[in-house]
């Protein structure tokens, strides 16, 4: 009998605890937008992983940014050899928010918009 109140007790607890974690997590404020800016360089990757993000090349940096909803990055991914190298724009903000699969707010860049400078 003992086993069978442990087990019921670590059922309850496993589906309980995503509740109670999405209840609290409805408390936490993130701080929102924090900047905007332009940076220009080449286009490198698109990197998937929870979501998709753009990678470019600025004065022989990597950046990253997050792949903004006017932002098509399936179209680009479906292109990455063919724009490997071509100079663009990236408009993005840079944001405070909450990221639901990590449950807590983080602070990242978020490409807003994009210009091709030399499109093929």
């Amino acid at each position: 009998m003992r086993y069978v109140s442990w087990c019921l007790a670590i059922f309850w607890f496993s589906f309980s605890l995503p509740v109670l974690a999405q209840k609290v997590n409805k408390s936490i404020k993130c701080k929102g937008v924090l900047a905007k800016g332009e940076s220009i360089g080449t286009f490198e990757k698109i990197e998937v992983a929870d979501y998709f993000h753009i990678s470019i090349i600025v004065k022989g940096k990597e950046k990253s940014f997050f792949c903004g909803p006017k932002v098509d990055c399936d179209k680009i991914g479906l292109r990455v050899k063919e724009l490997k190298g071509e100079k663009l724009k990236v408009s993005w903000v840079k944001v405070d928010e909450y990221i639901p699969e990590a449950a807590y707010c983080d602070t990242h860049e978020t490409a807003d918009s994009i210009i091709w400078l030399n499109k093929k």
